[in-house]
Parts: structure tokens; sequence; C-alpha cells
């Protein structure tokens, strides 16, 4: 069984009373090779900058390696 690398658990993300980001769950396994595609506004930015530690999710956890992610 392959390792899991990064794991996402309910993950939200609101900007002022805006939702941006709406419980999104998934594991990236090593190995991997994932992408996000959606419609301009759908939140790719927004979920790739919180992956990358650049940006804190409003709920939710983003694990990296069994880690909790630390945030810029």
């Amino acid at each position: 069984m392959k390792e899991i690398k990064m794991e996402i658990k309910h993950v939200h993300k609101m900007i002022g009373k805006r939702k941006i980001i709406d419980d999104i769950s998934f594991k990236v396994l090593a190995g991997d090779v994932c992408g996000f595609i959606g419609p301009n506004g759908a939140g790719k930015t927004t979920l790739i900058r919180m992956l990358t530690g650049l940006v804190k999710p409003t709920e939710g956890q983003i694990l990296i390696n069994g880690a909790i992610g630390k945030y810029v």
C-alpha cells in the first residue's frame, strides 16, 4: 500500500462572509500526480495557497507526511 503524503480533512475557507472552499477532503499518495480544474472563482488558487502554507484554512486540517501544515 502506498504511503499517504498529503491528507486534506474537511477543509473550509471563508473570506469575510463568503465561502470560498466548502468541506474539501482528499488524500495524495506517494507517486500520485493531481490537478485542479474548475471555473473562474471556484477556489483553485485559494486551495493551492492553503496546501503550500500561504493561507490558513478557516476549518479543517491539512497534513503533510502526517504532520499538521505550517502557515506563513
